[in-house]
């Protein structure tokens, strides 16, 4: 749950700074 909330996080973080 850790891992995957941390990858959620990473990919949320990363696509509002790609856009």
């Amino acid at each position: 749950m850790l891992v995957k909330g941390g990858i959620l996080s990473r990919k949320c973080s990363t696509v509002p700074l790609l856009e």
